[in-house]
């Protein structure tokens, strides 16, 4: 993401791909959390998009960019994944995939990593992470897979039934959860139970205390 941003200011094209053979450190929603990541092992990049040529608001493409990943996924290796809203990639519960996006001027810049042919992680997300080759107990293609993802997440933008297939992989669908909303630090937070999202991606909840539907725009999902 760093390299993104100092290519936007050169004038970069939009569509330009930043991919990383291994990462130093890692960008999230919280500074404590950390990525874990050996040399060579896993699928590492930043994709660059005009916020202009978008059909729709840009606040949508975190949660069509996890959507991506996790239809990627199970098209090329047929393994069923969750999404945690907005756009973490679980398997049986642990992490197989996180999406960041950040702006920059007129540019929107996604970040996607992917655990793929890692064999083992450290503390303290030993027990809540996982990889592909974990998974299928062989190495796979990169390549293939990141070519995959750009496809689907093209095809996505245009798609009208995105939510539908979102929906049906929410992790937590139905039950009763806390959400924090907002940015890091959290000042306000909902229990309530996960009905879906709306047509812009924001998380719909229904307030325990009240029954009322209420809409997360940004905010972090935390169970009980």
């Amino acid at each position: 993401m760093d390299d993104a941003e100092s290519l936007i200011k050169k004038g970069v094209k939009e569509g330009t791909i930043i991919v990383a053979d291994y990462q130093e450190a890692g960008i999230g929603r919280f500074s404590e959390r950390i990525w874990q990541s050996k040399p060579g092992k896993n699928l590492l990049f930043t994709l660059i998009l005009n916020k202009k040529n978008l059909p729709f608001k840009w606040l949508r493409m975190p949660v069509l960019s996890g959507l991506s990943v996790s239809l990627a996924i199970e098209k090329l290796f047929a393994i069923k994944t969750d999404i945690k809203w907005p756009n973490d990639v679980l398997f049986e519960g642990k992490k197989l995939a996180g999406v960041l996006c950040k702006t920059s001027d007129s540019y929107l810049l996604i970040g996607i990593g992917i655990n793929c042919n890692q064999k083992e992680f450290l503390k303290p997300i030993k027990q809540s992470a996982c990889s592909i080759i974990q998974i299928l107990n062989k190495e796979i293609d990169k390549s293939i897979l990141l070519l995959e993802i750009l496809t689907t997440l093209k095809d996505m933008i245009q798609d009208k039934e995105w939510r539908i297939k979102f929906e049906s992989r929410l992790y937590l669908k139905e039950k009763k959860c806390i959400v924090f909303c907002g940015y890091y630090p959290f000042k306000t937070q909902i229990e309530g139970f996960i009905k879906g999202v709306d047509s812009e991606g924001a998380l719909i909840l229904k307030a325990v205390d009240s029954g009322e539907l209420i809409k997360v725009v940004s905010g972090s999902i935390f169970t009980e």
